[in-house]
């Protein structure tokens, strides 16, 4: 599937004009913001210096230049893959009460982005890639997920792949790990993942299983994963999920799921998420 040149305009045009918002309202609330504080100041004279109010300042454009670094990332990675949708597999789009990956809450009462591509070569191996954007409905913080590497059938049997992840945020720095694994074709599709911190020394263990059954045009996915992490300010995190996906293709390249999951770990208190998504294949 293929876009038409005039598609193409228009989604860069409709792009342009969304990011020009964005900055727009961090222009208005970054005065807003510095009005206050001056407010503030001038009534406060004797409990804020000047120093104070510098600091919080460069904290406060910090954080807004890391989350329009993160908005940025996320349409750029979007728009390459909606200009010509041949390059992608499927994309979808949906609202999350959270999102969870390896111990930690990252985005909550989000409107969620993802996208993702695979390439088979002659010899069987396979580049795969994915990314997933998750944004919060009431402020401008939010997360982008990535995945990219390879992956193959070795055996009947046998699953393997490696890969980068890569995790951005608004709360914390910037995550880069190396993950290798393999899945084996039994009962429950057992999954072990490893994973190797490649700013500091940190690694991760997980384990996943899965089963999926029809039942009258209803695609019913259950699937428990729990693992120990060391995230990027603690160590040695346990953490679970266990939950259930309801999908069913609505029309021919067009499918809607609904999850929940149950959540916890050492760093956040147990917690349900709900989400359901819309999502185009290509």
């Amino acid at each position: 599937m293929r876009f038409k040149k005039s598609g193409q305009n228009g989604g860069l045009f409709y792009l342009k004009v969304k990011y020009n918002i964005h900055c727009i309202s961090y222009c208005k609330y970054s005065i807003q913001y510095l009005t206050k504080l001056f407010l503030f100041h001038s009534s406060n004279d004797e409990t804020m210096s000047r120093k104070n109010i510098r600091n919080k300042t460069k904290r406060y454009y910090n954080s807004l230049f890391t989350i329009m670094k993160n908005k940025l990332l996320t349409l750029t990675a979007l728009a390459a893959l909606s200009i010509n949708a041949a390059f992608a597999n499927s994309l979808s789009v949906g609202y999350g009460s959270n999102l969870f990956s390896r111990g930690e809450l990252l985005a909550k009462d989000s409107v969620q982005f993802a996208a993702d591509y695979t390439h088979t070569n002659a010899l069987g191996g396979t580049l795969a890639f994915d990314i997933v954007s998750a944004h919060n409905t009431r402020s401008y913080e939010g997360a982008t997920l990535f995945h990219g590497g390879v992956e193959g059938q070795l055996t009947d049997m046998f699953f393997a792949f490696g890969k980068i992840r890569v995790l951005d945020d608004i709360d914390s720095e910037m995550s880069r790990d190396l993950i290798f694994g393999a899945q084996w074709s039994l009962p429950f599709n057992p999954k072990v993942t490893l994973a190797q911190n490649l700013i500091r020394d940190g690694n991760s263990f997980e384990l996943a299983l899965s089963h999926d059954v029809t039942i009258q045009g209803v695609d019913l996915l259950f699937s428990a994963q729990g693992g120990d992490t060391d995230l990027r300010r603690v160590d040695n995190v346990a953490y679970y999920s266990i939950g259930a996906t309801a999908s069913k293709e609505l029309i021919k390249g067009v499918t809607g799921s609904l999850s929940v999951d149950q959540v916890d770990s050492d760093v956040i208190d147990r917690e349900c998420i709900v989400a359901a998504q819309i999502s185009v294949s290509f």
